[in-house]
């Protein structure tokens, strides 16, 4: 017989429910969803500039005449700069990721995840959208600044994509670098 101390069971406790979170974090959260999509209906509208009977956008040209139309993508029309079809494209690409970037940031920040947002790198898809959709706006209105009437969907999409930037700025980031 051996003097072997018998095993005390050890009791298990199920791990901490997440912290709660404050008030603060789900407004920026439920802000990134909503410029977001705000973002979103501004970059696939043709009324980056408007036209008779139609419009211009990211993703290319359309023109009505009575109730039928017409929508052309970038690569479709003929003789139009080359510059003008990569600055669309940047500006639709870079713009789609940064609205996926402020849904991820959205989403890690309701999961309580907020310091697993790669800041640095979402901040550098801002900035390629940004840079993009601000381009895609000048190169046309410097084609013919006479004849180019300005519409609403560069302008929210524009904006949005800064909202985005400045809700990375001032919400996110404290909140992704601050140790837990």
């Amino acid at each position: 017989m051996t003097n072997d101390p018998i095993p005390v069971p050890v009791p298990s406790f199920p791990p901490p429910p997440p912290s709660k979170l404050d008030g603060k974090t789900q407004a920026i959260a439920f802000s990134l969803f909503g410029v977001a999509l705000l973002a979103l209906v501004g970059l696939v509208t043709k009324s980056w500039f408007t036209i008779p009977g139609g419009g211009v956008g990211l993703t290319g040209v359309e023109a009505c005449r009575g109730s039928r139309c017409m929508t052309m993508s970038w690569g479709d029309i003929p003789h139009v700069p080359s510059d003008i079809t990569l600055w669309a494209y940047v500006g639709l690409i870079g713009g789609l990721a940064a609205v996926g970037v402020a849904g991820a940031m959205g989403g890690m920040l309701l999961a309580n995840k907020a310091h697993k947002i790669p800041v640095k790198a979402f901040n550098i898809v801002l900035g390629i959208a940004a840079f993009g959709t601000t381009m895609f706006l000048m190169r046309l209105y410097s084609d013919d600044p006479k004849h180019a009437t300005f519409g609403w969907s560069g302008f929210v999409a524009i904006g949005a994509i800064i909202a985005i930037g400045a809700l990375t700025k001032q919400g996110v980031m404290p909140r992704a670098t601050a140790r837990a």
